[in-house]
């Protein structure tokens, strides 16, 4: 994990622009009241998925299967053969206390407000954090692993990324069924301890299988 205070500084001082990086497609059964996310990253980002949210009227975060919180996957297109991701779902309430597991930082600290990252009437964001291994540049997810229950479809994502040249925050993510304008990356430079964490983050990918 890297650095609370040394990373809350780079996130209010060093941010930038880079080009849209990933791709969200939802996909939900009215009968059931259950959806998923379809995710691609594009093949020329140099970073992986470090996580990602989606918006909903209302909703519940699930991974792998309904009531679950956790799980890994192997049957998506995934540069290191399997990816390990949580949940988290997130409100008006917890968002400026909820901390995202990789930077330390809470979602106020790295997306800005809750009513910033949401469309009118939409009451919580979908998390999902990789644990061991993350989706990598050119990865397509499974389409039933990123898993949510709501009455509503979508409308707006965001997303975190590691790269050589630190973090990237995006939001605004236009998904689909939804409408907003994607505005592209921010880049915010990770100390030298976040670079090493990324690899092993990685590595562990390798030797992680799907949970029976």
């Amino acid at each position: 994990m890297w650095n609370k205070t040394f990373g809350a500084a780079f996130l209010a001082t060093c941010v930038g622009t880079g080009a849209s990086a990933i791709t969200i497609t939802e996909n939900f059964d009215p009968a059931s009241g259950v959806g998923s996310y379809t995710v691609t990253l594009d093949a020329t980002d140099p970073g992986g998925l470090i996580g990602f949210g989606v918006s909903n009227p209302s909703s519940t975060a699930y991974v792998g299967s309904v009531g679950d919180t956790f799980d890994c996957d192997s049957s998506g297109s995934y540069f290191f053969g399997t990816v390990c991701y949580g949940s988290q779902t997130l409100t008006a309430a917890n968002w400026d206390t909820e901390v995202e597991d990789f930077t330390g930082e809470t979602f106020a600290e790295l997306f800005g407000s809750f009513a910033s990252n949401v469309d009118a009437g939409e009451t919580t964001i979908n998390w999902y954090s990789a644990v061991d291994g993350d989706m990598q540049p050119g990865d397509t997810s499974s389409s039933d692993f990123f898993l949510f229950g709501a009455n509503q479809a979508a409308s707006v994502g965001l997303a975190l990324f590691s790269g050589i040249n630190g973090l990237a925050t995006q939001m605004g993510i236009a998904v689909s069924g939804g409408g907003t304008t994607d505005p592209g990356p921010n880049v915010v430079p990770l100390p030298a301890s976040g670079v090493l964490l990324l690899g092993a983050l990685g590595g562990i990918g390798l030797m992680r299988r799907k949970r029976a």
